[in-house]
């Protein structure tokens, strides 16, 4: 490629110095001034000529980097166009404020993915149970139960295909989206933090915080080695090559930008599964904190595979075959089901 752009340039060039060569020799003159062609004509013009083609040659480069862009922004552009199926009804007054003393509850629920091929089995067949508000109940059971399912139902992210769910007295489908979704705080199982300082970071969570705020935030998610940092609340995280944190120490920075939302709802959903024994037992210590100091003023619904985690729960809930097969303490169901006695027996 090199050689052969090598050889191009050389050519045009020869070719122009011929060309001007014998413009000269013929006594041509030049268009714009009427004067005869001399040599200073025939640089500059060579030069224009070498400039226009070296711009060329540059845009030229730039184009399967300019067809990316466009596909890349169809492609953003198609995701904030499009409308959900899933939306507020415009025919109907909706829900803006959301009362849950008499707790969540699944009635008769039956649902299966969108996706699914119809020959599928239903994720949930008949699920009944109800989240008392104010305490911490946790979801558990195998792999593929519908853990995470429920809680993608209570943001309302799919609609049940049979069966109502209730925030208190009121219908899921009459709450207002945004109302909804404002009202449940939610941490994954992977913690995510944006380039920027750890200030930054929790007030995604809430922008109108006060200082007091944070600090409670702080001291609930059991993140108070913010303060040991050089530069406190103000170091930049974000990425590994700016702090390089540890994975629980990510995750109680998450748990306290969801509590610095305010929610009545905090979902904590697998989020000690991808950690360490020693980073659990510090997100743990925060999970403990949280449910000891909001105790009647914040439901918390924990999902979780290890059992760890949830063993201090007022109550649980074990997911088996698309319905809560037993639900109480943790000692309670050890008791009730072969199936939660197996899955505690390392706890």
């Amino acid at each position: 490629m090199g050689g052969s752009f090598f050889a191009l340039i050389v050519g045009f060039s020869w070719y122009s110095w011929l060309i001007g060569f014998f413009a000269i020799r013929s006594g041509w003159n030049n268009p714009f001034t009427g004067k005869l062609i001399v040599v200073a004509d025939i640089v500059l013009t060579y030069q224009a000529m070498i400039f226009g083609m070296f711009t060329i040659l540059g845009i030229l480069g730039l184009i399967p980097a300019v067809t990316k862009a466009l596909a890349t922004g169809r492609e953003v552009m198609d995701v904030i166009e499009r409308v959900p199926e899933i939306r507020n009804s415009e025919a109907e007054k909706l829900v803006t404020k959301i009362e849950i003393n008499d707790g969540i509850k699944f009635n008769n629920v039956a649902f299966r993915y969108p996706t699914a091929p119809a020959s599928a089995k239903n994720v949930f067949d008949d699920a009944t149970f109800t989240i008392k508000a104010g305490t911490s109940t946790a979801i558990v059971g195998p792999s593929g139960s519908g853990k995470s399912t429920i809680v993608q139902m209570l943001n309302r992210f799919y609609d049940p295909l049979a069966g109502t769910i209730r925030y208190g007295a009121t219908d899921l489908k009459e709450i207002d989206l945004t109302t909804l979704r404002e009202s449940i705080g939610w941490v994954g199982q992977e913690p995510v933090l944006v380039v920027g300082t750890i200030r930054e970071n929790l007030q995604y969570g809430n922008k109108d915080a006060s200082a007091g705020d944070v600090d409670r935030a702080l001291r609930q998610a059991n993140a108070t080695f913010i303060e040991q940092l050089e530069k406190g609340l103000d170091t930049y995280v974000g990425s590994g090559t700016v702090l390089n944190l540890s994975g629980g120490q990510k995750q109680r920075i998450a748990i306290a930008r969801a509590l610095l939302k305010r929610p009545q709802i905090l979902v904590l959903d697998e989020a000690t599964s991808a950690l360490d024994p020693k980073s659990e037992a510090e997100v743990q210590n925060a999970i403990m904190n949280i449910q000891h100091e909001q105790r009647g003023h914040l439901t918390i619904i924990m999902i979780a595979h290890r059992l760890t985690t949830v063993k201090n729960c007022d109550r649980i809930c074990l997911l088996e075959h698309g319905r809560v097969s037993a639900s109480g303490a943790f000692e309670e169901l050890t008791q009730q089901s072969d199936t939660f006695r197996e899955m505690a027996r390392d706890v």
